[in-house]
């Protein structure tokens, strides 16, 4: 074992990179690859070479120079499947290894989110856009990734916020799966308008026609050859199994078939509180769901690395409002608790036209606030005073 492992480091680097190229199945052999150099490579046997010393490499050296190859190799692919076996080797790793794996996994991260240097050419259109050209992959699925959030931040917080588009509806008027349908292409427009808004000029935003298959994307981005795909599903509309069907089936196995389209977006928008039924026939929430279908989204980039899925979910549930608020607790107070009450049991909210026992009381010479019910908030203290004032004995 030793001997194959000295014999397939003495030229390793770029054969071992050219591995982890190869996708999932590259990726797991060199992570049972890695396993199994460890075991026999022991660091704690490491040969300690003088710092500038010639001297010849034999077999030790290359079996070393295998085992410290082999974590390069896998953060080379730069992609989710590549993130997750490093997790797996870190978890499994003594501490020092552990810290060692953790950093690689940074350092991955920052490579394959960064951006290029901005060209001294192009610094006047960043200082007005206050952002960088699109001009590669990665760098257009994330700018499209940020502008909807940015969307959804206003949407959800905004001080003119675009939830109004939901607060006049009334949504025991949708019963039918045509009527949902009307409003969730009145929201595609509204998110078409507010991501064109956000794009400036760095891509193109439209509302794709009908395709062949009778089927269309709801809003499509676009930046010289690059497409990415924004598919939009209405809460009221749609079950936990047709949200997990419409991301797998349609959104990834349809619209992002192709190699220029493999960046999709799956915005899910609560239009009003609700539950779903999810696994093992729970209940779930808004939170939950969206948990599940990310969970989903990232199983298809681990299988195919092209892949740039995301799942956003937009709240435009309308706030509550303090002033209604209040006056449903002051409603819900007027009611419980009656205004007037005497000892006999008998009771007056204080509204319309007074009952024969206040009638009688007051002819008996009582005044109004002696009746006053002490259970009203605000009450107590005058019906305090009022007894005290009774039983008070005058010289």
């Amino acid at each position: 074992m030793f001997t194959l492992a000295a014999h397939l480091g003495e030229d390793c680097g770029a054969r071992l990179k050219q591995v982890a190229e190869k996708g999932s199945i590259g990726l797991n052999t060199l992570k049972i690859l890695y396993e199994w150099v460890h075991s026999v490579v022991r660091e704690e046997d490491d040969i300690k070479r003088e710092d500038g010393r010639v001297y010849s490499p034999g077999d030790r050296d290359h079996a070393q120079g295998l085992r410290d190859a082999l974590i390069p190799a896998i953060s080379h692919a730069k992609s989710e499947h590549a993130y997750e076996v490093l997790d797996e080797l870190r978890q499994r790793a003594a501490a020092p290894n552990a810290k060692y794996l953790r950093h690689v996994q940074f350092m991955m991260r920052e490579e394959q989110y960064a951006k290029k240097p901005v060209a001294q050419a192009d610094y006047p259109e960043f200082e007005r856009s206050f952002a960088p050209r699109v001009s590669d992959y990665m760098s257009f699925a994330m700018a499209v990734e940020t502008d909807l959030l940015a969307v959804k931040s206003q949407i959800e917080t905004g001080d003119f916020s675009l939830r109004r588009f939901f607060n006049s509806l009334n949504f025991n008027h949708i019963k039918t799966a045509n009527d949902g349908l009307a409003l969730e292409e009145d929201f595609q427009a509204l998110l078409g308008s507010e991501l064109n808004h956000a794009a400036g000029s760095r891509y193109v935003v439209t509302l794709e026609p009908i395709l062949p298959e009778g089927t269309r994307r709801d809003v499509l981005c676009q930046t010289g050859s690059l497409r990415a795909t924004v598919e939009l599903k209405m809460s009221l509309r749609w079950t936990l199994g047709d949200l997990i069907e419409a991301l797998e089936k349609q959104l990834a196995g349809q619209y992002m078939r192709a190699p220029n389209s493999k960046i999709g977006f799956f915005v899910v928008v609560l239009q009003k509180q609700r539950e779903w039924v999810g696994p093992d026939d729970k209940r779930i929430g808004f939170d939950e769901l969206l948990g599940i279908l990310k969970s989903k989204a990232r199983e298809k980039e681990k299988t195919d690395n092209s892949v740039y899925l995301r799942v956003i979910g937009i709240d435009a549930t309308p706030k509550e409002d303090f002033r209604s608020a209040r006056s449903s607790s002051e409603a819900v107070t007027d009611a419980a608790t009656p205004k007037y009450a005497d000892d006999a049991g008998n009771t007056w909210s204080g509204r319309g036209r007074q009952p024969k026992w206040v009638k009688d009381a007051v002819r008996s010479g009582k005044l109004l606030n002696e009746l006053l019910n002490s259970k009203v908030p605000g009450v107590e203290p005058i019906a305090k005073l009022r007894n005290q004032l009774r039983n008070e004995k005058l010289p």
